[in-house]
């Protein structure tokens, strides 16, 4: 019994994977590069550096510590990292997450961006809106629609054909700096207008006022590190939860009707599953003979429980999109995928209750999918 249940789990890894690769262009590693003249319809990629010289055709998601995109995208790319050089040409929209964040090259719509340091250089050219929030935010490169920051120093400084919004401690407009639309910005002084910066729309000011108590300073800065670690995991998560629901759309799907329909069978295999099978794969690690199966079973337990916290989010939105829709089947699609991840972050965040019911999910999540992958390595 202890021995299937380890073998099963490992398994799950190496049946579950080779789905991907019919969809789209999964790689993961240390290092991982896409070379000048690689033409890859969709690529998702998670390594320690990596980098695209190549043809996307489709979608970029990346994570990383240090991430450089200098090939060209054709739709939208989501970026989460350390350290970012985005100097390509990418199609649609581009998010990104990171600590340096520097955008040189080309976007055809919005961008948004929640960093340390943002730096969108001179010669970059953005097509829609800018959205970005950071520690300091440069603009040197040309932005087609709106620009929204807000940011402890911001410089703008190139041409911005739409509004401009800014709250921050300190502004500068720089002397390249033409703001078509209007101005308006909180700051504790007024702006730095340099020589030949222009607003040809209405410049609106308001003085942000200093804190009267300085104790609160530090709870302030605390409270809004906090808003960028959790901004970065919410989108790590998201990514990883719109990736497997659309890639794998008939399998999300049929997980989702199996846990709507069999809620209190899969709540059950759920914690069982969680109950029994690290003991089993402690057992077989202690022995003499099955030190590698408890191996696996560790590593398998592992994977299934990191994978149904993302399920639990797919399955919840199905289930919300389902009852504010009045629809009559259960559906996977990117609205349902998104509102799930943010209601079941949002609520687990409360408290006890909110604790509780995220643990509830979790283990629906797990009974289902137990069940699933066991049934396709029983029938492979």
């Amino acid at each position: 019994m202890i021995q299937r249940i380890s073998t099963f789990l490992f398994a799950v890894v190496i049946a579950f994977f080779p789905f991907a690769s019919m969809a789209a262009d999964l790689r993961m590693g240390e290092q991982v590069s896409i070379k000048k003249g690689d033409n890859i319809r969709d690529v998702y990629i998670a390594g320690g550096d990596v980098s695209s010289s190549g043809d996307i055709g489709g979608d970029f998601l990346a994570a990383g510590g240090n991430i450089s995109l200098v090939g060209n995208v054709s739709d939208d790319a989501a970026v989460v990292g350390g350290s970012l050089t985005l100097t390509g040409f990418i199609g649609d929209d581009l998010r990104v997450v990171g600590g340096d964040v520097f955008i040189g090259g080309t976007v055809m719509d919005d961008v948004a961006a929640v960093g340390g340091q943002i730096h969108i250089v001179s010669g970059a050219e953005i097509g829609g809106d800018v959205v970005a929030a950071g520690g300091r935010v440069v603009v040197e490169g040309t932005v087609g629609g709106d620009v929204r920051i807000v940011a402890g120093e911001v410089r703008i400084d190139d041409v911005i054909l739409g509004n401009v919004d800014i709250k921050a401690d300190k502004v500068t407009l720089g002397s390249s700096a033409i703001i078509q639309g209007n101005f308006t910005y909180t700051a504790r002084e007024e702006a730095v207008i340099e020589n030949g910066a222009v607003v040809a729309g209405e410049v609106v000011f308001t003085e942000r006022m200093h804190s009267p108590v300085k104790t609160k300073e530090p709870k302030a800065f605390l409270a809004g590190l906090f808003g960028v670690f959790f901004a970065i995991r919410f989108i790590m998560f998201l990514v990883a939860a719109l990736v497997l629901g659309l890639l794998f759309t008939k399998f999300s799907e049929k997980a989702v009707k199996i846990a709507m329909n069999e809620t209190g069978k899969e709540f059950m295999r759920g914690l069982v599953v969680l109950i029994v099978v690290p003991i089993a794969s402690f057992l077989l690690l202690v022995s003499l003979v099955g030190t590698v199966l408890g191996g696996m079973g560790f590593l398998g337990f592992l994977f299934l429980v990191g994978l149904a916290k993302i399920y639990a989010s797919i399955i919840f939105g199905a289930w919300l999109q389902k009852k504010i829709m009045k629809t009559n089947t259960y559906e996977v699609q990117w609205k349902s995928i998104v509102g799930g991840v943010f209601a079941l972050t949002v609520i687990t965040m409360i408290p006890v209750v909110g604790w509780i019911f995220g643990f509830l999910m979790l283990l629906l999540s797990l009974g289902t999918l137990s069940r699933l992958m066991y049934e396709r390595i029983v029938n492979a």
